[in-house]
């Protein structure tokens, strides 16, 4: 065989390998390109994830939110131990006109605008200048032409010029079995709390009043002790002495 035929051949082997080696790619990618079958159905998408299903009921209520109005009633001025009534409400535009009507406190009234959903929760915090019992529940649902009304008892406990209430809303949305919240920015009054002596006392004798009572304990013997051992010297005379 002479060198010629010989390169031929191994040239034909070499093609033929390589065609082996290329045509199930080839074919892979026919297949991928080929058009669906005529009345064939198109694969479904994945079914969501909470995470997106949450989102999505997210974006639908924020779709649906209305501005409206929020009117609370914090006074300017309390009192060390001497409990107020704070009232809240909130309603949408077509009924701001009567939100600070015949409030519960005696705060004047402050109206502000905010976004208002179907379901809404307010939360009012003092720190710890303040013991600060809500209604239950605090979720309140926003009727057409309505409006929703929370009522807060709020007790003073450390006097100063400047203790803040934080008043929180909110937005409830039930998704996906959970609950999510779209929260508004935080609404914030300065309160100045006068000093109260005698809650001051009073709250004094609630946390010592046992080392008090055995403090006039002692004093109460000792007393006694005494008065009695000069009762005993006037009808026998003071001890050790002779008869």
């Amino acid at each position: 065989m002479s060198r010629t035929t010989l390169i031929i051949v191994g040239l034909l082997t070499l093609l033929a390998l390589l065609a082996v080696w290329l045509a199930p790619q080839l074919a892979l990618k026919l297949e991928r390109a080929s058009p669906a079958p005529v009345g064939a159905a198109a694969p479904a998408p994945p079914p969501a994830t909470p995470a997106e299903i949450a989102y999505q009921a997210l974006r639908a209520e924020a779709g649906r939110m209305t501005e409206g109005r929020i009117a609370y009633n914090p006074p300017a001025k309390m009192r060390v131990g001497v409990e107020e009534a704070i009232t809240i409400r909130i309603g949408r535009d077509e009924v701001a006109q009567h939100l600070a009507d015949r409030m519960a406190g005696r705060g004047q009234p402050i109206t502000e605008t905010i976004q208002v959903g179907d379901f809404m929760r307010v939360q009012l915090d003092g720190g710890e200048a303040f013991r600060i019992t809500p209604d239950e529940p605090q979720d309140r649902a926003i009727p057409p032409g309505g409006m929703g009304e929370w009522l807060f008892r709020v007790l003073p406990l450390q006097a100063g010029e400047k203790q803040m209430l934080w008043l929180q809303v909110f937005v409830r949305v039930q998704t996906a079995g959970r609950e999510e919240l779209i929260s508004q920015p935080v609404l914030r009054r300065e309160i100045t709390v006068e000093v109260n002596y005698w809650w001051d006392l009073l709250e004094l004798w609630r946390a010592e009043w046992k080392w008090f009572l055995g403090g006039l304990g002692g004093v109460l013997a000792g007393i006694g002790g005494y008065l009695l051992k000069r009762w005993w010297e006037a009808r026998h005379g003071p001890a050790g002495e002779d008869d």
